[in-house]
């Protein structure tokens, strides 16, 4: 994807989220993000990243030529 965030951005991101989540009393920051469903069905981060996440949405970025029963499978 254009500039998309890849593993090291992403981690980037949580360590700041972190970071500003020790100096806030009264609210906290969620680490989140947008993963793509890939065409075996796994998702484009790894799992031990995913477990660090508060909140995932996964979406089909590629591949939407794929037929309906492959798209879905």
């Amino acid at each position: 994807m254009a500039n998309g965030l890849d593993e090291k951005r992403l981690r980037r991101q949580m360590d700041e989220i972190d970071a500003l989540n020790e100096e806030f009393d009264s609210f906290r920051l969620f680490k989140a993000s947008e993963v793509d469903i890939l065409r075996d069905g796994r998702l484009d981060f790894p799992d031990s990243l995913q477990r660090e996440l508060d909140l995932m949405v996964a979406a089909v970025h590629s591949d939407f030529q794929l037929d309906e029963g492959t798209q879905t499978e």
